[in-house]
């Protein structure tokens, strides 16, 4: 029947052997049936045909790949082939799920170059999502001020007695490092009361 191929162990449908010796034997039971009851008309080779590909329809599902469509700037696409019918039917769809009619010739994907594709879109996203820091603005004094909403880092170390922020004393020689992972600051103030020297680092 040849439809199983390649060592068992390989990965290349080898359960197919057993898949065939299913129907072998179904086939075998079927004509001792007809044995049994003293038919002598067997199936016509049409019938018989007609019933293994039936068989053949009832085992196979959908196929998916994805594909290079090289006369349409390389765009990648899926390319669904469905069994289910006996007659395979071959469509195309975009990554978005739409109907997509290749202008070909298709180049077929094997896993590595995926994988490749996958790391460069990645790569590309990140490249458009992650702002780099701008300016990184250094003062100091005794008076107040305010770490402006939209920053990205600030620290503040307070050098004497009686340095604030956000109204909140703090003790000499406090320092903290305000920072969000992939947001900004609010406002945040601070005063040194005339007293304290507020040391500040804005990253912009």
């Amino acid at each position: 029947m040849g439809l199983g191929n390649g060592n068992p162990n390989s990965g290349n449908k080898g359960s197919n052997y057993a898949y065939e010796l299913k129907n072998v034997r179904a086939l075998g039971e079927l004509l001792n049936s007809v044995k049994r009851h003293g038919t002598t008309t067997l199936a016509t080779e049409a019938t018989l045909i007609s019933v293994l590909n039936a068989i053949i329809a009832s085992d196979q599902d959908i196929e998916i790949l994805l594909v290079r469509d090289t006369g349409n700037a390389n765009k990648v696409v899926q390319q669904i082939t469905n069994y289910e019918t006996g007659t395979p039917v071959v469509s195309y769809k975009d990554v978005d799920g739409n109907p997509y009619v290749p202008v070909g010739p298709l180049e077929y994907l094997d896993p590595s170059a995926i994988t490749n594709l996958m790391l460069t879109e990645l790569i590309a996203i990140n490249a458009n999502t992650i702002e780099e820091p701008t300016a990184l603005v250094s003062s100091s004094t005794t008076a107040g001020g305010t770490i402006p909403a939209g920053s990205k880092a600030a620290t503040i170390f307070i050098d004497g007695p009686g340095g604030q922020i956000n109204t909140v004393i703090r003790p000499d020689g406090w320092s903290q490092t305000f920072e969000f992972n992939n947001d900004t600051l609010p406002d945040i103030t601070y005063n040194g009361n005339g007293t304290a020297t507020m040391y500040v680092d804005i990253l912009t």
